[in-house]
């Protein structure tokens, strides 16, 4: 009886023994992060020649809505983070959120053309990470215009 008790309790703690495993070495380290070159605290603001007002006015005369968009009645802010580089050309551009895939690809199109005023540090130009918004709307607006009332 005491042979068959022990043999029971080894098959129960055999288990157990295998399972684990005695491994001395340490878990392998993480892959080395890479570093980003941009930087997000400067002293000027990167800048589109003339200002905010006169990139909103370069969008408005150089994007063309999708007509699939337009069909479709798509529109929405498409918000478009961007390396502002050294010399002011546009690289990086990654969508943050878009309302329909075809917006944010005419949008990046026509950012990818424009050139700005490099961020700077110390007065020197750096690289700089930048996130814009694009409005697309249906709805032209209508200025100095005002609606009818019917009555």
């Amino acid at each position: 009886m005491k042979i068959l008790t022990l043999i029971f309790l080894l098959l129960l703690a055999s288990p157990k023994i295998y399972a684990q495993t005695n491994n001395n070495s340490a878990p392998p380290p993480p892959p080395p992060r890479k570093i980003d070159d941009a930087i997000q605290v400067v002293d000027e603001e990167p800048e589109f020649p003339g200002g905010f007002g006169e990139f909103q006015k370069y969008l408005i005369e150089n994007i063309n809505y999708p007509k699939n968009c337009i069909k479709d009645k798509i529109q929405g802010k498409v918000l478009i983070q961007l390396l502002i580089e050294k010399d002011g050309t546009v690289s990086e551009i990654k969508k943050v959120r878009s309302p329909h895939p075809d917006l944010f690809e005419e949008a990046a199109r026509v950012i990818r053309t424009t050139r700005w005023n490099p961020a700077k540090v110390n007065g020197n130009p750096v690289s700089f990470r930048y996130t814009v918004p694009v409005d697309f709307s249906l709805e032209k607006p209508q200025k100095g215009k005002k609606k009818k009332n019917k009555e």
